[in-house]
């Protein structure tokens, strides 16, 4: 069974970060069969559009959200996969 390191449970331990989420990520470590890590979780407009413009990411059209701070975030998870 394998667990999160710090990195990962702090990036999944952010508030912005849906429950739904986060509990699945919980729950999918536990049994996978595959080590993985989080690497991203809540991510800026600015951010976004930084990684359209590398290629890395495609979309404009991501689930945004208005936090209190009237930041415009992109809610997401983005993980990495270690194959031996």
């Amino acid at each position: 069974m394998y667990s999160f390191s710090v990195k990962s449970l702090n990036l999944l331990n952010n508030p912005l970060l849906s429950p739904t989420i986060r509990l699945l990520m919980t729950e999918a470590i536990k049994d996978s069969p595959l080590d993985f890590t989080v690497i991203e979780t809540v991510r800026t407009r600015e951010k976004q559009i930084e990684y359209i413009k590398k290629g890395t990411s495609k979309t404009k059209s991501t689930f945004n959200n208005i936090n209190n701070n009237n930041i415009n975030i992109n809610i997401n998870i983005n993980i990495f996969i270690f194959i031996n």
